[in-house]
């Protein structure tokens, strides 16, 4: 029975195995080793750059980036390197890239992360009626999207609507938001609500 038992284990890894490495397959018939070979050297080269982009060296992160033949990828690795292509240009400052980077992972799948992320470019380049819009975009994908719930909160608390401001910081802090208690506590300060 434990003999058995060993090889029915030793089969179910084996299948494990072989459905991760089909995984990892670009999904073109016909390449076969060689595309699982290019598949993991570009999710080595998206950690790489992950990496670069955390330690804030951002050009590194976008030199990488641009080796990546794009089109190439699975829609999903696809949104990934774009979103990272636009958050490392964000980083430099360099707004429009960043939003054309991030227009093109929306146009693949709209995502709360990359509306929220669109309206954090939006801002940094002076448009903060458009970065409002881009995060209650990402609030209608998802009601509960705790980083676009501070960042109106935000929005409306430098606009000096405190009543508005208090009501996307409330909902952020409920259960499961992630609303810093920092910020949360900035609406109570605030003149109108005092009375």
């Amino acid at each position: 029975f434990l003999l058995y038992a060993f090889v029915l284990f030793a089969l179910g890894v084996l299948l494990l195995g072989w459905f991760l490495l089909r995984g990892m397959h670009l999904g073109r018939p016909g390449e076969g080793s060689d595309s699982l070979a290019r598949a993991f050297s570009w999710r080595l080269e998206i950690n790489n750059a992950n990496t670069f982009y955390k330690n804030q060296q951002y050009e590194q992160a976008l030199r990488i980036l641009a080796t990546f033949p794009v089109d190439e990828l699975k829609p999903g690795q696809r949104q990934t390197v774009l979103l990272l292509q636009s958050s490392a240009a964000r980083a430099l400052g360099l707004y429009s890239t960043a939003l054309d980077f991030c227009d093109r992972a929306l146009r693949l799948e709209a995502t709360p992360f990359g509306h929220f992320l669109k309206g954090l470019i939006q801002e940094g380049g002076g448009q903060n009626d458009a970065a409002m819009a881009s995060w209650q975009e990402a609030l209608r994908l998802d009601g509960d999207f705790a980083p676009a719930l501070e960042r109106l909160g935000d929005a409306w608390f430098f606009r000096k609507d405190y009543r508005r401001a208090l009501e996307f910081y409330r909902k952020g802090k409920g259960p499961g938001g992630a609303v810093s208690e920092k910020t949360y506590g900035y609406s109570f300060f605030a003149p109108s609500l005092r009375s």
